[in-house]
């Protein structure tokens, strides 16, 4: 694999709107320590752990789960690192209009439904149109606003745990390249299928079906960024059916395709 690397590092995509900064950080590894200059919201499209502090100089241990939502308000103190990172959207509010105290690793599925329209838009390189931008962030303000006051929670949310989780993860990216369906991650931690499913969702925000997509297409992503493997190599190696089949996963979910990205790098 050593013959097929490439050294360069994953753009930052930045747009500036009527809420704010946006940017779509890549995935890698970080280490940061600020004071929140603005209310910050941020959206985790993939995993991450690692270590964090916030108001406090307590450092913690944190697992955060795929498509969470956090909040960062202004003036937090924040220190966070982790060695590989996510992807992470970021925005950074111009004028404070949100009250509250900071939180994380908060499901939504209304604000992953959000977080991914941006991102497509982000990814595809075409002329931003400002007053979408400003519908969608102004959505997303929205959401947090509606969990600062106070949401319920699902009761099946509980039942994935972490360590759950990591199994599952863990399952699923060490099968990547093989046919994997729901009933065996079900099976997996001795479940009905049904009760996986809800459970499953209500924790992670997604489908185990699109969640296994979307991990296909992060490592799909990784290969096109740092080696020079054909497509089609690599939709076998992340467990596309075809190169055909990767590639309208990608202009689906991420609006551009397989190439585009490589090229765009």
């Amino acid at each position: 694999m050593s013959d097929n690397l490439n050294t360069q590092s994953a753009p930052v995509h930045t747009v500036n709107c009527v809420n704010g900064l946006l940017t779509l950080l890549p995935q890698q590894g970080y280490e940061v320590c600020y004071q929140a200059s603005s209310h910050t919201i941020g959206f985790a499209f993939d995993d991450q752990v690692g270590e964090h502090a916030y108001a406090s100089d307590r450092i913690c241990p944190f697992l955060a789960k795929p498509n969470s939502l956090a909040f960062v308000a202004q003036g937090c103190d924040v220190y966070s690192r982790s060695q590989r990172g996510g992807e992470y959207l970021v925005l950074s509010l111009d004028n404070p209009q949100l009250n509250g105290v900071q939180f994380n690793n908060i499901q939504d599925v209304d604000a992953r439904n959000i977080a991914f329209c941006l991102r497509r838009i982000l990814l595809s390189g075409q002329p931003i149109c400002e007053l979408e931008m400003e519908y969608l962030t102004r959505q997303l303000m929205e959401r947090v606003e509606y969990i600062l006051l106070g949401r319920p929670e699902s009761s099946n949310t509980a039942w994935m745990t972490d360590r759950r989780f990591t199994l599952i993860e863990a399952l699923v990216e060490d099968h990547l390249d093989q046919k994997l369906t729901v009933k065996m991650l079900a099976d997996y931690l001795q479940l009905s299928e049904g009760f996986f499913h809800r459970t499953f969702k209500a924790a992670v925000g997604q489908s185990p079906h699109e969640f296994i997509i979307q991990r296909r297409l992060s490592r799909a992503r990784k290969l096109l960024q740092h080696t020079t493997y054909s497509l089609a190599d690599i939709a076998q190696q992340v467990g596309f059916a075809s190169h055909a089949h990767m590639t309208a996963a990608f202009s689906q979910r991420l609006g551009v395709s397989p190439s585009a990205l490589r090229y765009s790098s």
